[in-house]
């Protein structure tokens, strides 16, 4: 649950604040790690629950919010914007679609690291 507060908070303060792009992602990174880590010490889950987690927190954080946020503008007044919402929503799924497996890693490595402490 930590994690998910984590990811939803640090996509509005940056979208509000416009703060650099590498400490959004560094936050991302720490949330997605920590979910996997969270899901084996906390809820005694396996490792396969932790891997999950991961996907599933860029999901809700790239594609729910920032898709979402992209998908919003488009349908206000596609033409005032060129259609570069829908365009951003489309970039965003493939985004999403090429590189879950990063997120998987990222939050299965934490899984390792809560199993072993």
């Amino acid at each position: 649950m930590i994690p998910l507060c984590i990811v939803v908070i640090n996509f509005m303060l940056f979208t509000l604040w416009g703060g650099p792009t590498i400490l959004r992602d560094i936050i991302r990174i720490g949330a997605v790690f920590a979910g996997g880590w969270l899901i084996v010490k906390e809820e005694d889950g396996n490792l396969l629950r932790a891997a999950l987690a991961g996907p599933f927190l860029i999901l809700v954080d790239h594609v729910l919010l920032a898709g979402g946020h992209a998908l919003l503008f488009h349908l206000i007044d596609p033409a005032k914007f060129g259609y570069q919402g829908l365009r951003a929503f489309g970039g965003v799924m493939v985004s999403y679609v090429m590189f879950f497996w990063v997120s998987l890693l990222i939050a299965f490595l934490g899984g390792i690291v809560g199993k072993h402490m």
